[in-house]
């Protein structure tokens, strides 16, 4: 008997048990899907320009936000391992901690803490918003006791 199995495994590849429709491990139904062609990566997924772009761009944190949308979108995949993998990937996230932001706005806190460092209260609204996302209340009321420094002080 030269006929194998050959539905679609859990790892994507084809059974290659030598029993062929006698195959312990896969029912009929698996078979026909594998036979039709309905391969496990063939459900119309294609890679988003985003996802591309998060690789390219080694921006973790969208790579696996990604492949969480993806993995719980999947319903070809048993619910026990789409929750494991899940938790992993919820896991992941979690150690990778805040995104990073951008580098405008990190210059910004830079700038804004030494100011503070030196003295200065803030000098323009989007300072003071700034200052308020850094700081505590107590911290934003001393700032305001300051005697502003204006342009000139740098």
């Amino acid at each position: 008997m030269t006929d194998v199995c050959g539905a679609i495994t859990r790892k994507g590849g084809r059974c290659q048990n030598s029993r062929g429709t006698a195959c312990p491990y896969h029912s009929d139904e698996e078979r026909a899907r594998a036979a039709a062609g309905s391969e496990p990566n063939a459900k119309g997924r294609e890679d988003s320009p985003a996802r591309r772009d998060a690789i390219a761009g080694r921006d973790l944190h969208e790579v696996a936000w990604r492949l969480l949308e993806d993995l719980l979108e999947d319903d070809r995949v048993d619910a026990a391992r789409r929750a494991s993998a899940g938790a992993t990937l919820i896991r992941v996230v979690e150690a990778l901690g805040e995104p990073p932001v951008s580098r405008e706005r990190a210059l910004a806190e830079i700038a804004l803490r030494g100011m503070v460092m030196h003295g200065m209260p803030p000098r323009n609204a989007e300072e003071w918003a700034l200052a308020e996302e850094l700081f505590t209340p107590d911290a934003i009321a001393m700032f305001r006791t300051w005697e502003p420094g204006g342009e000139d002080a740098f």
